[in-house]
């Protein structure tokens, strides 16, 4: 659904405006949930208490050990990450970043289709940030950036990339080379020709043909 959404917004400029898109990295996401904070969060969010139950002895005082060598040590307790491969999982993260959504939306920060906020389409920690307007960008990677910090986790500037969708290709590296890049937080975060959303090239140019030359060589590649 969010892939469908940002080719929905695609069909909406349709060449008539500009479209910062900016795809953001969770370093390890599922793995720095706070335990804590995430119970909380269900709490106030109304789940029922025999659930919140549930939840809470799965991952209160949850302990472990390294063996090394033939040498264990001593345990310590494990405080941040949901369950690797676990059926709650992805849901669990879906409500710890959920406000973060909530907060993008309320403000209207990013694009709209007609009355539908369309802004920050996401699939768990796959989110991206779509914007026709340079200031508003920034104001999105400040309020992500701002919640990264309060919750705990790091959206890393390398690997989280912008790019911008014009009429051609060589409008949109004019742009780019004449807009004065994005930060999230300290960290620079340079425009690029191209970024991975959901398995799917977005680029400034030639985006469908990219695609399916991609899924060619995978299916020859099996």
């Amino acid at each position: 659904m969010a892939a469908l959404i940002l080719s929905e917004v695609y069909s909406e400029i349709n060449g008539k405006d500009l479209l910062f898109i900016t795809t953001l990295d969770s370093q390890k996401a599922f793995d720095v949930v706070n335990h804590q904070i995430l119970l909380d969060k269900l709490y106030y969010l109304g789940v029922d208490i025999e659930y919140w139950d549930v939840i809470e002895d799965m991952y209160n005082g949850v302990t472990s050990t390294v063996k090394w060598q033939g040498d264990t040590s001593l345990s310590f307790s494990i405080d941040q990450g949901v369950r690797q491969g676990g059926i709650l999982s992805s849901h669990l993260y879906k409500q710890y970043i959920n406000e973060l959504l909530s907060e993008l939306e309320t403000h209207n920060m990013g694009i709209s289709i007609g009355n539908t906020y369309a802004g920050c389409p996401s699939c768990a920690d796959d989110i991206v940030l779509l914007s026709n307007d340079q200031n508003e960008m920034q104001e999105m990677l400040n309020t992500v950036y701002d919640y990264s910090s309060d919750h705990r986790f790091l959206i890393h500037p390398v690997k989280s990339n912008t790019i911008v969708k014009s009429v051609n290709k060589r409008t949109s590296e004019r742009i780019q080379q004449s807009t004065e890049n994005f930060t999230l937080g300290d960290n620079i975060m340079e425009f690029k020709s191209e970024t991975t959303h959901l398995g799917l090239k977005r680029t400034t140019s030639e985006e469908t043909k990219i695609n399916i030359n991609e899924t060619v060589k995978c299916m020859e590649a099996t």
